[in-house]
C-alpha cells in the first residue's frame, strides 16, 4: 500500500494560492445545519437584514504560515453588528466575494448566537488549519 502526506511547505503554498491571492468573503448562515463533507453552498442560508452584511476578507491581509504538522491561514477578528433582531446563527463560512463557490470552512457554532436586538454583535477570528492527512 502507498502512503500519501501533504507536506507542511506543501500546505502552506496550498494555502497561500487559495487565500493569499485572492479576496474571500466570510458569511454567517441562520439555517440549523450541520457541516459535513458533502456540503454545497445551498445548503447554507445566508442571514439577511437588520444590518447584517459579509465581510470581504482581503487577500493581502491575512497571515499564512506552516505549523508543525501543518499549516495555517488567519485573519484580524470581525465583528458582525445588528441594527435589529435577526434570530438565531448558527455559523460561519467563506466563499468567493460572488458567493457562488466555498472557498473554505464551514462552521457551525457549539451554540448559535440568538441576535435579539440592535447593537448585538458577533465576533469571528478566521484560523484556518490544514494538516497533511488526505
Amino acid at each position: 500500500m502507498s502512503v500519501a502526506v501533504y507536506p507542511d511547505e506543501a500546505l502552506t503554498e496550498m494555502l497561500t494560492a487559495t487565500y493569499g491571492t485572492t479576496d474571500v468573503s466570510l458569511r454567517l448562515f441562520s439555517n440549523n445545519f450541520t457541516p459535513v463533507a458533502a456540503t454545497v453552498l445551498a445548503d447554507l442560508t445566508e442571514v439577511s437584514g437588520n444590518g447584517y452584511a459579509a465581510k470581504t476578507l482581503a487577500h493581502a491581509s491575512f497571515t499564512i504560515s506552516a505549523l508543525s504538522p501543518g499549516a495555517k491561514a488567519v485573519y484580524a477578528q470581525q465583528t458582525f453588528t445588528f441594527s435589529g433582531a435577526a434570530g438565531l446563527i448558527y455559523g460561519w463560512y467563506i466563499t468567493n466575494t460572488g458567493n457562488t463557490k466555498l472557498e473554505g470552512p464551514v462552521v457551525r457554532f457549539d451554540t448559535p448566537f440568538n441576535i435579539l436586538s440592535s447593537g448585538n454583535t458577533i465576533k469571528i477570528t478566521p484560523d484556518l488549519r490544514r494538516n497533511g492527512g488526505l
